[in-house]
C-alpha cells in the first residue's frame, strides 16, 4: 500500500492554503496498491513536533470506514466517519505550528473489517481497534510552513 499527495511530495512542504488559519481544508490524498482483501481504509494525521509546545502529539485528522475502492480523497472531502481533532472540531484541522516548522505525518491503514459504532473515537481507541485488523499501512510526511 502507498499513501501520497498530489499537493506535496513526501518530506516536502505542505502549501499554506491547507493550514488551519488559511483555507483549513485537507490536501488531496492518494492511496494506492490497496490489498484486495481490505474491507475498509482509515487515515490518521498527526504532528509529533507539537509535544514541546502543546504537551502531546497533536491530532489533526482521524477518519475511518473509508471505502477501499476510494483511492483519492479530494480537498475538503469527508471520506468516512471522522473523530474530533485536537482543535475540538470534527474532521480535518490544518497545520498551525506555534513555534516554527513542524512535521505532519499522514498514515493510511487497510483494515480487514469496518470499525463498528457511531461514537467519536479517540486516537487511543482507534489504535486499539485496528491493532489486530491492519492488513497494510503506509505513511508520508509533509512540513509546515512549507519553507
Amino acid at each position: 500500500m502507498e499513501i501520497s499527495s498530489p499537493d506535496f511530495r513526501d518530506k516536502g512542504g505542505i502549501p499554506l492554503k491547507f493550514g488551519y488559519t488559511h483555507e483549513n481544508k485537507n490536501p488531496r490524498i492518494r492511496i494506492s496498491e490497496i490489498p484486495d482483501d481490505a474491507e475498509t481504509l482509515a487515515l490518521l494525521v498527526e504532528d509529533p513536533d507539537a509535544v514541546e509546545p502543546a504537551g502531546k502529539i497533536w491530532l489533526h485528522w482521524l477518519t475511518w470506514n473509508i471505502e477501499p475502492g476510494k483511492n483519492m480523497i479530494e480537498t475538503g472531502e469527508s471520506p468516512g466517519k471522522e473523530a474530533n481533532n485536537d482543535f475540538g472540531e470534527k474532521g480535518y484541522g490544518g497545520p498551525n505550528p506555534p513555534d516554527g516548522r513542524h512535521r505532519y505525518i499522514f498514515r493510511a491503514y487497510a483494515l480487514d473489517s469496518e470499525i463498528k459504532g457511531n461514537k467519536n473515537l479517540s486516537r487511543e481507541e482507534f489504535k486499539q481497534r485496528i491493532e489486530d485488523h491492519t492488513l497494510d499501512k503506509d505513511s508520508c510526511t509533509g512540513y509546515y510552513p512549507p519553507e
